[in-house]
């Protein structure tokens, strides 16, 4: 199963009208790994992803969905199975579930 995370990160790029090369130079990252990431052979660097969510200018629920996902990307995947069946089973994310319950 391929992670969503890389196919966010290209739509947010994307609406924020920036070319990949424009997005690497003010996120500070090399553009070749920009395009490894997509490729899923790479993770993104989660040193980076705070920076990236601040040039794409996300905030709120988004921020937290965009920073989730890099995160997950880092994940075993057993984990991330377990992670999509409790998704599926409440039909929340696990972020909601874990929030719902405090």
């Amino acid at each position: 199963m391929s992670d969503p995370f890389p196919t966010l990160l290209y739509q947010l790029i994307a609406r924020k009208g920036l070319s990949l090369r424009e997005f690497a130079r003010k996120a500070k990252t090399r553009q070749p790994a920009l395009s490894e990431i997509k490729r899923g052979v790479r993770n993104p660097p989660l040193t980076s992803i705070e920076r990236w969510a601040d040039v794409l200018g996300l905030v709120g629920r988004e921020r937290e969905h965009f920073l989730d996902l890099a995160h997950l990307m880092q994940t075993p995947e057993r984990i991330r199975k377990l992670i999509r069946e409790v998704e599926r089973a409440t039909g929340k994310s696990l972020r909601e579930v874990i929030e719902g319950s405090r």
